[in-house]
């Protein structure tokens, strides 16, 4: 009767990745004289003869879960773009173009079979292309924000999107804007005549700092 050598717990160990902020080391521990590589990119997949390569989602800086809702925070680039704002006893929304500035934008999100659903929104902007913690945020001049929150009507439910960020992104810029809170800046302008001052730009002289660290959690996040 042949018998099964007797397994091992222990193992060998024969390489060892260290990641830095701007390299990457691969250690190789298979001879007695322990060799260390400075590897690119692609030779690290090549060592692992992998043809996946993980790439972040663009923007994304965190997301955290409670296994029902998830909290996203994303960084948005400026862009252009085009808003429809639907105003008091008007019967169509009027399109307005704006030159978004960079946003933070942290949003609480379940997804279903029917889509995706934001149930809440903080938004800020801030100057630059590029968010750090230590820049300071503002409250954006549109229609419907109060401080850093954005109130979300019935289209922030059953969103189609392919993923969080479509979500986010249509929730705030595709569905209309209604006038119900109106007020812009310091000055304390309707969204319209702010828009009319300043070409459809947010000058940050023009608007309100707002004290807030999206990286912070709030009692509020999966509530």
């Amino acid at each position: 009767m042949q018998t099964q050598p007797e397994s091992s717990l222990y193992q060998r160990h024969l390489y060892s990745i260290d990641i830095y902020d701007e390299d990457t080391v691969l250690t190789d521990y298979t001879e007695e004289a322990h060799k260390r590589y400075l590897v690119e990119k692609d030779q690290l997949m090549k060592f692992f003869r992998s043809n996946i390569c993980f790439k972040p989602e663009k923007g994304l800086i965190q997301v955290e879960t409670d296994g029902i809702k998830s909290i996203y925070i994303y960084d948005l680039a400026p862009q252009t773009r085009t808003i429809m704002v639907l105003a008091r006893n008007a019967k169509e929304p009027q399109a307005f173009e704006v030159e978004v500035p960079g946003l933070i934008v942290k949003a609480s999100i379940s997804e279903s079979n029917q889509g995706f659903t934001v149930h809440s929104l903080n938004l800020a902007c801030y100057a630059g292309r590029k968010w750090t913690d230590k820049k300071p945020l503002y409250e954006l001049a549109l229609p419907n924000i109060s401080d850093t929150s954005l109130c979300l009507g019935s289209g922030a439910s059953d969103i189609e999107a392919r993923t969080a960020r479509e979500a986010i992104e249509f929730a705030i810029f595709e569905t209309p804007f209604n006038t119900h809170n109106n007020i812009c800046g310091k000055a304390n302008l309707s969204f319209q005549a702010f828009h009319q001052k300043h070409q459809g730009r947010f000058p940050f002289s023009q608007l309100n700092r707002v004290d807030w660290n999206p990286l912070e959690k709030e009692a509020r996040d999966f509530y």
